[in-house]
């Protein structure tokens, strides 16, 4: 993830946990500059189906 904070720009974040709603995935941070918490989003996108013997 190379995220930055909304508020501040820092790129000192502290990731947390993840969540999946609907097609997106978001990564839970909070910014360790000015305490900001917030949740960068990620679209998922399906690719192949691996079948594994």
């Amino acid at each position: 993830m190379k995220g930055k904070c909304p508020e501040c720009d820092s790129v000192d974040l502290e990731w947390k946990d993840s969540v999946i709603q609907d097609r997106s995935r978001g990564f839970n941070f909070k910014c360790e500059e000015c305490d900001t918490k917030a949740t960068e989003w990620y679209a998922l996108e399906y690719i192949e189906t691996e079948v594994r013997e």
